[in-house]
């Protein structure tokens, strides 16, 4: 019987079969093609401080909401899982990297928001390629990108107390049991 979600196959070293059919990394870290798959996500440098879980309105931002501030917010949060995933999957051969590919990138998004364009699509394209393909990030993991460059996030990123904060308040606000999804020793 096939695992029912990318992280139980990843525990029990199985892809699932729609992971296979879409490339996804399998355990040994090579996609269904026989290449090697980097797993991303894509954050801002400017992410600002994660909630702090002693008051889940501060997470959910119900007083003094700020598009801004969410889309900070939830960036600095991917950061910190991705580096928590990062850890681990280590010696899986399935590498996880946050990217920052480009600043206000000329999309449909920026244009709505009213910001004027800092950078070219080919640009966030070239990085998100570079982290996909490059064999000089090759077996790295758990690591932070600022376009084509390693750079580091905000502090609080490396911060295992926050991380920890982070991942209870994850599990709380999704009714999730930290026994179902495996959750790791920091």
């Amino acid at each position: 019987m096939a695992p029912r979600s990318r992280a139980a196959a990843i525990r029990a070293g199985v892809p699932r079969e729609r992971d296979r059919r879409k490339g996804i990394a399998e355990p040994d870290g090579r996609g269904s093609e026989g290449s090697r798959r980097h797993l991303g996500r894509a954050s801002s440098p400017t992410a600002r401080r994660p909630p702090d879980n002693s008051r889940s309105t501060s997470a959910m931002l119900t007083r003094g909401y700020s598009g801004t501030r969410a889309y900070c917010q939830s960036k600095l949060a991917q950061i910190m899982f991705t580096i928590d995933l990062g850890a681990a999957l280590e010696s899986t051969g399935v590498t996880v990297t946050c990217l920052h590919p480009a600043t206000y990138m000329d999309t449909s998004m920026v244009r709505r928001a009213g910001v004027r364009p800092l950078s070219r699509v080919e640009e966030g394209a070239r990085a998100i390629l570079n982290l996909a393909t490059s064999p000089a990030v090759e077996g790295k993991t758990g690591l932070y990108f600022n376009g084509l460059r390693e750079a580091k996030a905000q502090a609080q990123a490396y911060d295992p107390d926050a991380r920890r904060r982070l991942q209870t308040l994850s599990l709380e606000l999704t009714g999730v049991s930290v026994e179902s999804v495996g959750a790791l020793d920091r």
